[in-house]
């Protein structure tokens, strides 16, 4: 009966209650640039990005992008409800649910970059 029990608290305090969802993205277009170089997408044509939020009616989360993205890096985003997933701060980010079409770029004191793919969910 114990080992029920711990295996019940386990399976309810691990993020499996978290809803993701999984998207094929190819890039469409990519530019960036450093202090020394421009750089274009060339090594940088598929990644995956999952969109985790807490529960099927949150409109926050975070995405998470593939090792194989130019910005490997997660995001938290506001507006999930609304079909149009954004993001703030040094860098934007602009998601279409409905279309798959993704916007994204940063800038730093050392480097831009700017990109944009149309993504499929799995």
């Amino acid at each position: 009966m114990r080992i029920i029990i711990a295996v019940f608290f386990i399976f309810t305090a691990t993020q499996i209650n978290a809803f993701t969802e999984t998207f094929y993205c190819l890039i469409q277009n990519f530019a960036g640039a450093d202090e020394n170089k421009v750089h274009n997408y060339s090594n940088f044509n598929r990644f995956t990005m999952n969109i985790e939020r807490e529960n099927n009616s949150s409109d926050f989360g975070r995405l998470k992008f593939s090792n194989t993205h130019p910005m490997n890096f997660n995001v938290d985003f506001y507006g999930y409800n609304s079909g149009l997933i954004v993001s703030e701060g040094s860098m934007s980010l602009v998601f279409y649910l409905q279309t798959g079409q993704l916007f994204q770029s940063f800038t730093t004191l050392k480097h831009a970059a700017a990109l944009s793919a149309k993504c499929k969910k799995s």
